[in-house]
């Protein structure tokens, strides 16, 4: 796995029926509308990459594969 686009990583939340609740300084709290969560998804707009292990920590949450996560960010 390697780190992808902000762009690309907000596109993909959203796919998830994630969505971007405020903003506090430089972070986005993201929530999911299906999953109740244990904590929000934080996203950082310094970065133009999201780094990896903040794509590990909001897959964890979702519950989702990296396998399926790689396999859907190819088809976009």
């Amino acid at each position: 796995m390697k780190s992808i686009s902000l762009n690309k990583y907000k596109k993909y939340l959203k796919s998830k029926n994630c969505y971007k609740d405020r903003t506090v300084s430089s972070h986005e709290i993201w929530y999911s509308k299906d999953i109740k969560l244990t904590r929000p998804i934080i996203v950082d707009s310094n970065y133009s990459d999201v780094p990896v292990f903040h794509i590990k920590n909001t897959l964890k949450l979702l519950g989702i594969s990296d396998k399926d996560f790689e396999k859907e960010i190819r088809n976009t």
